[in-house]
């Protein structure tokens, strides 16, 4: 009981937290949960934190309500966020070195939330049910067990820490080219993009699988039209890149080239490039630089949601079925 109340009181305090500790800004305009729901979440687990000892059964009901009331409203300001996450601007405020409290608290109200439900229903289960010879229903580490699952699932599935939505360029590429090698553990990413303005901006980022940290180094210069003007429309020999191509961390050894020239499909080659591509890269490599600099990115997923296609800008299903089929 003691430890039932304990996590009803948590998730008490952890909901009216991500509540009432949202910062002003427009990416943060969404709380986790409106404030009648916060209010309401606040008097069921206040009640049930009390009621466990003297009416145990009324106090678990009331604990899974509030749980329930969290994972819904949750589940509405997430969607809300479309095409971003939390886990996006969490990783964005990482990179940066800023986490708003209000993001950790929302992923924290997230776990607490199904251990309070967890640990509700198991207590209502009859004495009889047994796991391994010993009877579940005093059992708590059930419960945060469901509870961790949920929030590493939830990590997982949204997670995009190598595109932060609220960095997207303002004006589209006229040549975007994206060079990904993968050697192992190990993936090193240069992209190449090249403007009407005839500005370009690259940068090279290096992914080690089960690490946290990510090494990135970027360079601008100009690029003058006359060198890449035969670059603008793509030749009609190429062929677009199929959704159907498997993902790059399914391969130990790797090497692959994406191009997308002014707003074009997407094209991938694996094997020798065509001339045009190898020109360019030449005529790229001879540009003066005239800056630099370097960081150390932080990747949550540890490098196991890297996807080519997100690095181009998209994120979404839909956004990636727009990027291989428009013409």
């Amino acid at each position: 009981m003691v430890s039932a109340a304990v996590i009803f009181l948590a998730c008490l305090a952890v909901s009216i937290g991500a509540t009432f500790r949202v910062p002003n800004g427009a990416i943060f305009d969404l709380s986790a949960l409106t404030v009648p729901a916060a209010y309401a979440s606040a008097l069921c687990f206040f009640c049930a934190g009390m009621l466990v000892f003297w009416a145990p059964r009324l106090g678990y009901c009331l604990g899974f309500a509030g749980g329930l009331i969290i994972a819904i409203s949750l589940a509405r300001s997430e969607s809300a966020l479309t095409p971003a996450t939390t886990w996006m601007y969490l990783t964005a405020g990482l990179n940066a070195r800023e986490v708003p409290v209000f993001l950790i608290l929302r992923v924290l109200a997230v776990a607490l939330a199904a251990t309070a439900m967890c640990c509700s229903a198991i207590r209502m289960f009859p004495a009889r049910v047994c796991i391994r010879g010993r009877a579940l229903r005093p059992l708590t580490w059930p419960a945060v067990a469901v509870g961790i699952a949920i929030s590493i699932i939830w990590a997982v599935r949204d997670a995009t820490p190598y595109f932060i939505p609220v960095c997207r360029m303002g004006v589209s590429a006229d040549v975007t080219l994206l060079h990904v090698r993968k050697s192992g553990l190990h993936i090193q990413q240069t992209g190449i993009y090249v403007f009407r303005d005839q500005k370009f901006y690259s940068v090279v980022t290096e992914h080690q699988l089960f690490h946290f940290r990510v090494k990135m180094q970027d360079a601008r210069g100009r690029f003058p039209y006359q060198q890449w003007a035969g670059l603008t429309r793509p030749p009609a020999a190429w062929t677009p890149h199929s959704a159907t191509v498997r993902s790059l961390l399914l391969s130990w050894n790797e090497e692959r080239w994406y191009v997308r020239l002014n707003h074009s499909r997407l094209f991938m080659f694996t094997g020798p490039l065509p001339h045009e591509i190898a020109e360019f890269l030449q005529q790229f490599q001879r540009l003066p630089v005239d800056g630099r600099s370097s960081w150390t990115g932080r990747d949550i997923c540890l490098g196991l949601r890297y996807d080519p296609l997100a690095e181009l800008g998209a994120l979404t299903p839909g956004e990636k079925e727009a990027l291989l089929q428009v013409q």
